[in-house]
């Protein structure tokens, strides 16, 4: 994404207009001590609607909600225990593929860079423990400093938009206000581009696949809501005249009155058989 020379803009701000052309509206969770400066910046510019929550593993939960509903849910926790409180709820949201971007004001960079004792830390001078613990539930993580700032908040923003999978930001309490050079276009959200031959590969596999069964059926599962595909699915099954049936997880993806869908009760008296 290219920039021009004089567009500047302080750090928090940028993340918040981010978020906003990405189409969030809300932001959950919890004030403390690393994320005020953020907090602040949100009250001066009006970007995002603050939804204060009681804990920060409600905020997950409710921006869990609000990511099925909306595309896209954000969080804003503070280091340490803010980050570990919200933890289950963002690998809630990454077992069952809903985009959540979970931002953490953290440790000073200048701290981190002199590796100062810190509260709300593991107190053993390492500052990587939360980046470790959330690398198992997200797609992508960072922290974000002014060099790399505008790059791995795009990043961050469109890899969890793409994957429909959480991702989670550290963002340093002493850079929120600084002013870096930002991109001169808005955050455009789009698909990366496939690969032709990649593609063309594996429609013909599924097309080979579909046209040697006896009796092909359709089976969904929350993927299909996650990456808006739940029309084109009953499109193939009607064109197929092939039954559709849906996990657990997908309740409510097909509509019920479709003639193709095959209720729970069919399906275990057609195992039965």
């Amino acid at each position: 994404m290219s920039s021009i020379p004089g567009r500047r803009m302080k750090i928090g701000d940028f993340l918040l207009s981010r978020l906003q052309e990405a189409g969030v509206r809300h932001l959950f969770g919890v004030p403390g001590d690393y994320n005020l400066e953020l907090l602040q910046q949100l009250q001066d510019t009006g970007t995002l609607k603050w939804i204060g929550t009681c804990s920060e593993l409600n905020a997950s939960y409710a921006a869990d909600g609000y990511a099925r509903l909306n595309g896209l849910g954000a969080l804003l926790v503070t280091n340490g225990v803010g980050a570990l409180s919200a933890i289950n709820g963002v690998g809630g949201s990454y077992s069952e593929h809903v985009p959540v971007i979970c931002i953490a004001g953290s440790i000073p960079l200048r701290s981190i860079e002199r590796r100062l004792g810190m509260h709300h830390t593991m107190a053993d001078g390492s500052f990587d423990h939360f980046l470790d613990a959330y690398a198992h539930v997200t797609a992508a993580n960072a922290r974000l400093t002014p060099r790399n700032a505008t790059t791995e908040i795009d990043r961050l923003i469109l890899t969890a938009w793409r994957e429909k999978l959480p991702v989670y930001m550290e963002l340093p309490s002493d850079i929120a206000y600084l002013d870096i050079q930002v991109p001169a276009g808005p955050l455009v959200l789009a698909d990366a581009p496939s690969d032709p031959e990649r593609l063309s590969s594996c429609i013909a596999a599924i097309a080979g696949r579909l046209s040697a069964a006896s009796s092909p059926a359709i089976l969904v599962d929350a993927d299909a809501d996650r990456f808006g595909v739940a029309s084109e699915l009953m499109e193939l099954a009607e064109k197929m005249q092939a039954p559709v049936a849906v996990i657990n997880t997908a309740k409510a993806v097909i509509d019920e009155t479709f003639p193709q869908y095959l209720a729970s009760t069919s399906v275990r008296q057609a195992n039965r058989t």
